[in-house]
């Protein structure tokens, strides 16, 4: 090759190397959305809830889960949430008792506390099939002044349509589980 071949080649060399460049898929990221005004009641239990840090099932993880089949499971790689999910549902479950001021107090740090109950979870399940989202939720209520008895212990599940079968619209009807959850569970509770 002769150096004006190669410098009329070069320019094409560039062209091509700019026309391969590496494709970007930018994360997405959701959270949970409630009203808490949907718990108001009467008047505030009297006491103290204190609210444990949630566990979770190994599966239920920050990226987005949908079930594609009775045996699959996907997992959305650019579609995620802001928190992990058994986290996020506790802060949303503290923020919507609350709102509704559901307890006289609620808290969700143990420092320094005497509370008068505390209520432990565990989330089973988090995840939509393209028509619907699906939440499961195991929610104990324990009297902390007479040591371990149980006031109530329980598994609370929810499902809803998705009114749009994109990711927020999973978010949005994940949302909804969660609020029809929590609202089973503190009609049951005032009912103690």
């Amino acid at each position: 090759m002769n150096r004006w071949t190669s410098i009329l080649f070069l320019p094409v060399l560039f062209a091509g190397c700019a026309a391969v460049t590496p494709s970007y898929t930018p994360s997405s990221y959701y959270s949970l959305y409630t009203d808490s005004k949907l718990l108001r009641g009467e008047t505030a239990i009297d006491a103290v809830l204190y609210v444990e840090p949630f566990e979770s099932r190994e599966r239920i993880q920050d990226r987005m889960l949908s079930r594609s089949g009775e045996y699959e499971l996907e997992y959305a790689e650019f579609h995620r949430w802001i928190e992990p999910p058994a986290q996020m549902v506790r802060e949303t479950i503290i923020d919507m008792l609350r709102g509704a001021e559901v307890y006289k107090s609620i808290v969700s740090t143990d420092r320094g506390i005497d509370p008068d109950a505390v209520l432990t979870g565990r989330l089973l399940v988090f995840e939509t099939d393209g028509k619907n989202a699906y939440c499961s939720l195991e929610l104990n209520l324990w009297d902390q002044k007479t040591g371990s008895r149980a006031i109530k212990a329980g598994t609370y599940s929810a499902s809803a349509p998705l009114r749009q079968n994109t990711y927020t619209g999973a978010a949005e009807a994940l949302s909804r589980c969660v609020e029809t959850i929590v609202s089973d569970a503190v009609q049951e509770w005032r009912s103690l």
